[in-house]
């Protein structure tokens, strides 16, 4: 996967997750991209400004409610480009589990179970119920990263460090978001 960064639409972009790809937009080492996500995650601010992008320490000044704002985008677009990548095979999956539900786990489940149960080292039954309890905490977990892109308007009523706690409270909710929307990958 490439990751590409632009300076007019200050994020970031993959050949394999983005529609579309802006023409500003130039190529950044994968590691290099990790490093600038992991300095946002501890409060610095990526400068999309120049090429390639930087951290900038944010030191006596607090930063603007929608500055703050943009962070909460640019963590939670993150979230769903990491999610989005199986979002078609965590679908189908979904979909053969409650189907082989409404059939009342009987018949052929069908591959998307049979290979889930099989590796799971659980029963068809099992496996189909498994899944379909993940697909609701999945569905939870985007609500709850729109939630907090809705929540970051609630910034502009605030200033200084009362906005730079109510946004960190907010990233505190994605970040816990994020680790749900990850466990995904596990089988239990």
């Amino acid at each position: 996967m490439t990751i590409f960064s632009s300076a007019e639409k200050r994020c970031f972009f993959s050949d394999e997750l983005s529609l579309s790809i802006p023409a500003d937009a130039q190529e950044i080492p994968d590691e290099y991209h990790q490093a600038l996500l992991k300095g946002q995650s501890e409060g610095k601010f990526i400068d999309f400004s120049e090429y390639p992008p930087r951290l900038v320490e944010v030191l006596g000044k607090w930063l603007s409610a929608a500055e703050l704002a943009r962070l909460i985008d640019d963590k939670v677009a993150v979230s769903y480009m990491s999610w989005v990548r199986f979002e078609p095979e965590y679908t189908a999956r979904e979909q053969a589990a409650k189907t082989f539900q409404r059939a009342g786990f009987q018949g052929d489940p069908g591959s998307w179970i049979i290979r889930y149960a099989e590796t799971a080292s659980i029963s068809h039954e099992d496996a189909a119920t498994l899944i379909i309890a993940k697909s609701k905490q999945r569905e939870a977990a985007l609500e709850t990263l729109a939630g907090c892109r809705l929540q970051k308007h609630e910034l502009m009523s605030l200033q200084g460090e009362e906005c730079q706690e109510r946004y960190e409270e907010i990233m505190k909710i994605i970040e816990k978001t994020n680790a749900v929307l990850e466990s995904f990958d596990s089988l239990s």
